[in-house]
């Protein structure tokens, strides 16, 4: 069986992997459109953007047992007491 590491994304060495783990899936896909770069940086920095004012952000990469991104994951959810939703 394969064993799956799930890795939590807390440095901007592995912010920069997460944002840029689509062009290693879509490489030759010439149906593709990729997101620009800076677009997505901006929309994940938490310090930055207005969005997370109100919410909180935690992601993951998925690797395999020689370290290669299989997939990443993310979870947005609102800060307790903010927004509509309350858990």
């Amino acid at each position: 069986m394969a064993r799956i590491q799930v890795v939590e994304i807390q440095s901007p060495a592995k912010s920069k992997e997460f944002i840029g783990f689509p062009w290693t899936v879509y490489p030759d896909n010439s149906a593709w459109v990729p997101p620009i770069r800076k677009q997505v940086q901006d929309m994940l920095n938490t310090d930055k953007h207005p969005f997370y004012k109100t919410n909180e952000i935690k992601a993951w990469m998925a690797k395999d047992a020689n370290g290669k991104p299989l997939a990443r994951l993310a979870a947005i959810f609102p800060k307790e007491g903010k927004g509509f939703a309350k858990f």
